[in-house]
């Protein structure tokens, strides 16, 4: 309560768990000043991960705030609060924060966690797009076609398909009219004004295309996983290994024809991958999630041609996991979904993730 007076100077404070000063993330806390209050709200979880990654069942962890000053200089005593863990009360599982990649993987863009935000691609004239999450706790962009019927989207990179030659993503359509038959195409554009395109639904007998011989069935309204080693696609289409070598792709993008206004395409998990040189090398993917009874271990679990659990491992504890332990039994590449789990047995949503293999 600041009394109708001067609002907390929030700068002065200092927070502290366990005694040790922290830094709140702005993504994860908010200050709302009132004529009556001022109020901050933090996540707690986030706030004290590292302590709760380290606690046991029972364990109580103190949190404080100390330095509370309002702008005229007037000071209020240090707040000491705690937090004490209890399996039996958690019923939900970790939520996601961010990944830090490996140099095998240039790019991913999957719109959990911190990411959800972002658009991270660009639009064509009067194109609109809108990030969703359905009915889950892992997001995805929805992109909306305009009145005439044609959509476009693009992601800048820097990709040299020699050194990572794959390229992943997961689609789904939702046309409003489902007899729509629509042309969709993954367009590749670089440097020294190369242009291709891979169909997504059919080949189109176009020079440009290197997809010549897969046809892929659609189902309205569900999703599906695409994964091309666009390396060799380049030289089935008569690339040379010069040229290849010399290849920068500046430009990735979704092209799509003949849909109806309001159709929808939905994206997920856009990936540009591939294997380190050396497996010696450790390929380390360090990865942030947060809950309320620490965090036990990763789940990473490799999918079929159909989506299906084939094989799973799993790595205890919250550190950065070496991907060759993985890549070891991989033939070509392989989507896995990725689940973390707490201490209190609850798993996470799911994130799609595609590993090559050596």
């Amino acid at each position: 309560d600041n009394h109708s007076a001067s609002p907390i100077d929030i700068n002065k404070a200092s927070f502290l768990v366990a005694g040790q000063k922290i830094h709140p993330s702005d993504w994860y806390s908010e200050f709302i000043h009132s004529v009556r209050q001022d109020t901050i709200l933090f996540n707690f979880t986030w706030l004290l991960r590292e302590q709760l990654n380290k606690a046991k069942n029972g364990d109580t962890i103190p949190f404080a705030i100390e330095g509370i000053r309002d702008g005229a200089g007037n000071a209020t005593p240090r707040l000491d609060m705690s937090y004490k863990i209890n399996h039996s009360l958690d019923k939900t599982g970790p939520s996601w924060h961010h990944f830090e990649l490996p140099k095998s993987v240039p790019l991913w863009i999957g719109w959990d966690g911190q990411e959800f935000g972002q658009f991270h691609l660009s639009f064509g004239h009067d194109h609109h797009a809108r990030l969703s999450s359905g009915n889950s706790a892992t997001g995805y962009i929805e992109l909306v076609c305009p009145n005439w019927g044609s959509s476009w989207c693009e992601r800048g990179i820097t990709w040299k398909p020699a050194e990572h030659p794959y390229i992943a993503c997961r689609l789904r359509m939702n046309p409003l009219r489902p007899s729509t038959k629509v042309y969709l195409r993954f367009r590749i554009k670089g440097r020294k004004g190369q242009d291709y395109q891979i169909s997504l639904v059919k080949p189109e007998q176009q020079p440009h295309d290197l997809n010549k011989t897969q046809t892929f069935p659609w189902v309205n309204n569900q999703w599906r996983t695409f994964l091309f080693n666009v390396r060799d696609l380049l030289k089935q289409s008569g690339v040379n290994d010069k040229q290849l070598a010399d290849m920068v792709i500046d430009r990735i993008a979704f092209q799509r024809e003949k849909a109806q206004n309001n159709d929808l395409l939905f994206l997920d998990d856009l990936v540009v991958f591939g294997a380190p040189k050396n497996q010696d090398t450790p390929d380390l993917l360090t990865w942030f999630a947060f809950d309320a009874s620490g965090i036990a271990s990763l789940k990473a679990t490799a999918l079929d041609d159909n989506a299906k659990p084939a094989w799973s491992e799993t790595f205890q504890g919250a550190a950065p996991v070496n991907l060759n332990r993985l890549r070891a039994r991989v033939k070509g590449a392989q989507w896995f979904q990725l689940q973390a789990f707490d201490k209190a047995g609850n798993p996470s949503e799911p994130v799609w993730f595609p590993i090559a293999g050596f």
